[in-house]
Order: structure tokens, then sequence, then C-alpha cells
């Protein structure tokens, strides 16, 4: 994305309420094809990805 797309737009400059949007996207696409993760599962995929991201 874009660093002028995201300076106007107030609602992406958090990156932590970018990531749960970007997370909420791939879980719903997914769901959407009949594959269903467990929460606990989820937490651990997102706190994965957090970790690489912050490498």
């Amino acid at each position: 994305m874009e660093t002028k797309i995201i300076d106007n737009h107030p609602s992406l400059k958090k990156s932590e309420d970018r990531f749960k949007k970007v997370l909420d996207s791939l879980v719903a696409s997914f769901q959407i094809e009949g594959i269903h993760f467990d929460e606990k599962d989820l937490q651990k995929i997102a706190g994965d990805v957090e970790k690489e991201i912050k490498k």
C-alpha cells in the first residue's frame, strides 16, 4: 500500500488496526472456502506473523 494512501486515511495509520483488518480478511477468505480455524490456532498464527513483521 502506498504511503500516500495511508496518510490520507486516518483509520489506516495505526499499524495494529491495519494488521487486525488484514488478519480478519484472511480468516474470512478461508471461511468462505469452508476452512475454519480454532481460536487458539488463530492466536498462534497472529502471534507468529507479528513476530515476523517486527524483525
